[in-house]
């Protein structure tokens, strides 16, 4: 909260993600990298997505490639289609 990031959304997120024994892997996504998918599910770039968090692309790709490890897949439609499904995003 200090740094302007609601809890409450990936906190729900892994409790929804345990209770429907979906595993740990969603329930440990960092909040940025709920953010990161959260964006890149509206159809933005790598870019675009660092424009709007104000860090540069790569950032944005390293937070990508992450979560996309922590889900368990390696493409990033896979990711945001895993992340809905999970109830993540």
């Amino acid at each position: 909260q200090r740094h302007g990031l609601d809890p409450t959304a990936p906190a729900y997120a892994a409790t929804r993600a345990f209770s429907l024994g979906r595993g740990a892997s969603a329930a440990l996504l960092a909040p940025r990298e709920v953010q990161v998918l959260k964006l890149l599910a509206d159809g933005m770039t790598y870019r675009e997505a660092a424009d709007a968090l104000g860090v540069q692309w790569r950032t944005v790709q390293t937070h990508a490639y992450h979560a996309y490890s922590k889900l368990g897949v390696t493409r990033r439609l896979a990711a945001v289609e895993t992340a809905r499904r999970l109830g993540v995003i």
